[in-house]
């Protein structure tokens, strides 16, 4: 997932002599060097298409709102968790344009943002066919509760947008993106559910601001990993909530786990939600501890990775 507008200069976290790492395969995952991912000059790898195209994040919502949809014991329509996914798709399609419009340097963008600007016109195509589909599956399937929860969380990340877009420094440092990013994805993935009347339970609330807590943490990774590759190759400079959270990562990580592992004891519960959230948490630790031998391209694919594989492997856990 991640945040939604990030840091420029998408590159490699490899630490090495740069004797090591010429000549290798630019599409190598691990212990190469990564180049940056130009249409134009060399083929993008299979395995990042997921992130070039905006894929993760609506996979990513689409299988935390059907796991928390099964903890509540509710049935959600698989056309109510298609307008999710196609929702976050759009979101994410139009910030990425966005972020390619308002740009003056082009060169300083990442490459998932480059891709989408390069190709503005495909990429809006195929955002406004999704916005269509989203409206005609929302107006043939979406009861009343569904349309007034989209509406208010629609309202919300308008206003993020035109606060990213358009408030400056001084909004970012207010309230930091990738914490609301965070929380607003989590609120979203949630919606399916929270939007009738029956109330989540304690299980299903605490495995929501579980989820909500590692999403958080999966933003802030990813940009300290960003700024980290930025800092290195441009010496560019760091917000400074990021560079507050760098190396606090560990310690977040790390508790959000036992935060999974302390609700799962003291509620007495067997939530594969909560073990769900507990696990992304320890996935994006360990991913944290092996940066160094990773490309960035791989980080970033692999930190949405790891909020995908604990919720899809719960799913076929009873």
């Amino acid at each position: 997932m991640g945040s939604i507008r990030s840091i420029e200069n998408d590159g490699n976290l490899l630490i090495g002599a740069p004797e090591l790492v010429e000549g290798a395969a630019q599409d190598s995952i691990v212990g190469r060097k990564a180049p940056p991912v130009d249409s134009r000059s060399s083929p993008v790898p299979l395995w990042l298409w997921w992130n070039i195209l905006s894929l993760d994040a609506p996979a990513v919502a689409a299988a935390w709102a059907l796991l928390f949809a099964r903890e509540s014991r509710m049935e959600v329509p698989a056309e109510t968790i298609a307008v999710l996914a196609l929702i976050v798709w759009v979101i994410y399609l139009a910030d990425r344009l966005l972020d390619g419009w308002l740009t003056i340097d082009k060169h300083t963008l990442k490459e998932r943002h480059r891709f989408c600007y390069r190709h503005r016109v495909a990429v809006s195509g195929l955002g406004v066919l999704g916005a269509l589909i989203c409206a005609r599956l929302a107006y043939r399937s979406l009861d009343a509760a569904d349309v007034r929860g989209g509406l208010i969380l629609a309202a919300i990340v308008a206003l993020y947008m035109l606060c990213v877009h358009a408030g400056g420094p001084a909004a970012s440092r207010l309230f930091p993106k990738e914490v609301v990013v965070g929380a607003v994805f989590a609120a979203g993935t949630a919606l399916p559910v929270w939007s009738h009347p029956d109330p989540f339970s304690w299980d299903g609330l605490y495995s929501w601001l579980l989820f909500a807590l590692a999403c958080v943490l999966n933003c802030v990774t990813i940009q300290c990993w960003e700024d980290e590759i930025e800092a290195r190759e441009t010496a560019g400079v760091q917000s400074r909530f990021i560079g507050w959270a760098k190396s606090r990562i560990p310690i977040f990580a790390a508790g959000t786990a036992l935060l999974g592992i302390a609700g799962l004891w003291f509620l007495r519960s067997d939530s594969n939600a909560i073990a769900a959230a507990g696990t992304a948490a320890l996935l994006i630790l360990l991913l944290n501890s092996v940066r160094t031998r990773l490309s960035g391209h791989a980080l970033r694919v692999l930190a949405d990775v790891a909020l995908l594989i604990p919720a899809a492997f719960a799913l076929f856990v009873r």
